[in-house]
């Protein structure tokens, strides 16, 4: 099913405003009648539309309006003047024409370009021409067949340019070509180890002797050294890895750190050996360090006051700094294995 004469007319418009936006048309038989045929405007292969037309017509400029197009629109302001409209539907004679009119809706605008959603659902009114002669067809499509063949020879005659130029140009190309090949020949033969020297070259002297001996023993005794190196660091971690593993797993240091707790204990010498002057020997020396230890710690802690810094080591061990204004005294605790174990203790006084 081919496009009506009006439809052709004005893709030719369109291909002529806009040559390179690719216009086309799909006609198809209407499913509610059989013998109608719907037309869809195209363009780069996109409809411009969901639905099919009755006819797709150029509207004429009035100034430009040709005998057998001279439509009379419904809205004054010549809106679709120059424009692309799809015919919807016929609406019937009301007497105030001699031909029925149509009910129309503008695609695309004077310039070329498409209309939005928005416009495409404004339609307009217009009185139908009879469609153009024969003389004008034939007309209209010699001129375009001319113009297509004129764009055929132009290219034809811009593809024979080119080849003549390249073979005008073709033995400096190919001179260029063996010009290069040449060059990195050459450059592949500098490069090549012993080009600097020929086939009557003496052997190589005692410097260059031993300076590759140097730089191959150098070499080696750098990977020596890295080889053990590496073997030592691999030793190491298979050795204390699974060892630190266990000891953060199963063996986790304590959470929390009672500083009055701890400190109770250093005063009245829990952390001390058996045999060291200032362990108390028997009940009653153990009940007055008791004693003694709590009261100093209440007082020290309770006036003073104190400042507690803990470090805590890959989750492995903690280390506690606990510094008593009032004593002017640091401690230190190690915590590992659940508990807390006393490592160092000094006054300031006697440190100074």
């Amino acid at each position: 099913m081919e496009p009506s004469k009006r439809a052709r007319a004005a893709l030719r418009h369109l291909q002529k405003l806009r040559p390179t936006d690719g216009w086309s048309f799909d006609t198809y038989a209407s499913s509610r009648n059989k013998k109608q045929t719907l037309t869809i405007l195209r363009r780069r292969n996109v409809p411009l539309s969901d639905e099919g037309f009755v006819d797709v017509v150029l509207v004429p400029s009035a100034e430009k309006s040709s005998d057998w197009f001279g439509a009379v629109f419904s809205n004054k302001g010549g809106a679709a003047e120059g424009c692309v409209v799809g015919i919807k539907r016929v609406i019937r004679n009301d007497g105030s024409t001699e031909r029925p009119r149509y009910e129309a809706a503008i695609l695309v605008h004077r310039d070329g370009t498409v209309v939005t959603e928005t416009e495409r659902r404004r339609t307009i009114t217009l009185d139908m021409p009879p469609n153009p002669s024969e003389a004008e067809d034939a007309a209209a499509e010699a001129v375009e067949r001319r113009d297509a063949e004129t764009r055929a020879s132009a290219a034809r005659a811009e593809l024979r340019r080119a080849r003549t130029d390249a073979e005008r140009d073709r033995p400096r190309t190919e001179r260029l070509a063996r010009v290069r090949a040449e060059g990195s020949a050459a450059e592949r033969a500098r490069s090549a180890p012993g080009a600097g020297r020929g086939s009557g070259a003496g052997p190589v002297s005692d410097e260059e002797n031993y300076e590759l001996l140097r730089k191959a023993g150098l070499f080696i005794l750098g990977f020596a050294v890295l080889r053990s190196m590496t073997g030592a660091l691999l030793g190491l971690l298979v050795f204390f890895g699974p060892a630190l593993f266990i000891m953060k797993t199963a063996s986790p240091p304590p959470d929390e750190f009672d500083v009055k707790k701890e400190l109770k204990r250093v005063l009245r010498g829990h952390h001390l050996p058996e045999d060291h002057p200032e362990k108390p020997k028997n009940w009653l020396q153990k009940q007055v360090n008791r004693v003694a230890a709590s009261v100093t710690s209440e007082v020290a802690l309770g006036i003073g006051g104190h400042q507690t810094r803990e470090y805590d080591v890959l989750g492995i061990v903690k280390f506690v700094h606990v510094e008593v204004f009032v004593a002017e005294m640091d401690c230190y605790w190690v915590g590992a294995f659940g508990k807390w174990t006393p490592v160092s203790q000094r006054t300031k006084r006697n440190h100074d």
